[in-house]
Order: structure tokens, then C-alpha cells, then sequence
């Protein structure tokens, strides 16, 4: 990743470049580290293909599940391979923990697989070679997270804008949250809405959700809307709400012009 902020080539390391620059003592302390940064996750988010390979070889775990690492956006029961997505790693990089068994149909503990977390076409081609299950999630994650060409991709492998996701709320609304962490997220929704999203589809959260969110409006009327987390202000304010109610809520002008634009 260092590499990537500061705009340099990537250079393969070999196992003493690898265990100094993690500060393992040795290959021993490595395999042994079951931390969030374990040796293979310093692999992956590093792009050292071939010292992950190198740790397959040794019986390390391909399927390795995060934790302590929630402050930098990975969060706890997140797998290897969604760490290689949401680090924009290099299809190649998803295709060769795959090959060394990672489970491409694994979710965190919030129900999200890999696909979700996909930001570029190359990562969504990679994942459907290999049998990724395709649901309405991952069209909901690529229109939050990713850009365009990573939602084209998904809606030219036949995911339907206007379905409704697992959490009961579409692209549009996934666009809307992110919006102003998204610099492209009225090009991304103008995408969908040219594919026929419903502009006035309202969240309906259901089963245990529902019952998060309940919680969610709980906590917000107890501690007060702008004391709470961002999760937690989603999850109160989402049952019946439009993508425009977002978009005006977060103050993404362009959005909201846009999707009144189209009829919201």
C-alpha cells in the first residue's frame, strides 16, 4: 500500500526482505502470529504475491478473518480477500488467494461477501470466474464504494437495479449514504437510473435488521441525532426513506438535484 501512496513501482520482496520490513523475527514468529496483521495479511496488503504463495506452501490460512483493525476500515470477521478488495489490490492478487483456497463466498459477521466489496471490474470478473455467488448486495456495494465502470460490469452480468438488496434498500441508497466520501457518485447514479432504478424506491428494512434499526432509533433518541455514529444514525433513519432523503440529509447537492431531476 505504501507503494500505491506514494506513486511508486511495485517490487517483488523475498522472505528476508518480507520478515524484516514486518518486523518478524523470523519465518517461525510469521506463521504463528495470529494477529490482524498476520503474515499473510501483511502479504495481501503489500501485493507480495509470491510470499503468499510462499505461506500457502507452509499451510497458512488463506481464509485468515481480521480483527483489531476497525480504526483503518477493516473490520472484525472481514476475510483476507475482502481486504484485497477494499485495498484495491490487483485482480491477480484476488485470483491467487482463490487458488490457494480462499473462500470466495465468505461473509463478515454483517452478512457482506467479497463481492460486495469490489472496486474495479477486473476485481468483479475475477470473483464471477470462480462461482461468487451474484446477489443484489454487490450492486448496492460498487454504486457505495467503487465507481461506474465497476457497477457497469455488475448490471452487464445481469444485476437489476430496481431489486431491493438483502437489507432491504437499493443502489441509489447505497450512492446517497457514500456520497460525500464518492466523487463520482451522480455519474454513478445518472448510470443506474439510465438502467431503470427506481428513483422513489422507499427502504424497508426487515427480520433482524429491523430490529437493529429499532435499537438504532433507540440509541439516537436517548444520546441525540448528532452524538451517534454514522451506522447508527443510518439504521434510524432508513425504514421509509427515499435515496433523495439521504442525498438531502448529507448535503450532496449535485445528487439531489439529479435525482429530482428524475422525479424523486
Amino acid at each position: 500500500m505504501r507503494t500505491k501512496l506514494l506513486r511508486q513501482q511495485h517490487k517483488d520482496r523475498d522472505l528476508d526482505e518480507f520478515l524484516k520490513h514486518f518486523r518478524f523475527g523470523n519465518l517461525s514468529d510469521a506463521m504463528q502470529d495470529k494477529g490482524g496483521m498476520s503474515a499473510v495479511m501483511c502479504a495481501v496488503l503489500s501485493g507480495d504475491i509470491g510470499i503468499l504463495r510462499f505461506l500457502a506452501g507452509k499451510r497458512a490460512d488463506m481464509n485468515h478473518r481480521l480483527h483489531g483493525m476497525s480504526d483503518l476500515g477493516y473490520y472484525d470477521t472481514q476475510t483476507a480477500l475482502m481486504a484485497a478488495t477494499k485495498s484495491r489490490q490487483p485482480p491477480s492478487m484476488l485470483a491467487a488467494l482463490v487458488e490457494l483456497r480462499a473462500n470466495v463466498n465468505a461473509r463478515s459477521r454483517t452478512g457482506l461477501p467479497a463481492l460486495f466489496m469490489c472496486r474495479s471490474p477486473g476485481h468483479v470478473k475475477v470473483l464471477l470466474a470462480v462461482r461468487a455467488e451474484l446477489s443484489d448486495l454487490a450492486l448496492s456495494g460498487a454504486a457505495a464504494f467503487a465507481n461506474p465502470e465497476t457497477v457497469q460490469e455488475l448490471l452487464t452480468c445481469r444485476c437489476d437495479p430496481r431489486n431491493m438488496d438483502e437489507l432491504q434498500s437499493g443502489p441509489l441508497h447505497s450512492i446517497a449514504l457514500t456520497s460525500r466520501s464518492n466523487g463520482r457518485a451522480a455519474e454513478t447514479a445518472s448510470l443506474l437510473l439510465a438502467q431503470n432504478a427506481d428513483v422513489n424506491a422507499r427502504a424497508a428494512p426487515r427480520g433482524e435488521y429491523l430490529w437493529q434499526c429499532r435499537l438504532a432509533r433507540l440509541r439516537v433518541a436517548v444520546f441525540g441525532f448528532s452524538n451517534c455514529n454514522m451506522i447508527t444514525r443510518y439504521g434510524a433513519s432508513i425504514g421509509g426513506m427515499l435515496a433523495l432523503g439521504f442525498a438531502a440529509m448529507l448535503g450532496h447537492e449535485p445528487l439531489t438535484k439529479l435525482l429530482l431531476a428524475h422525479g424523486a
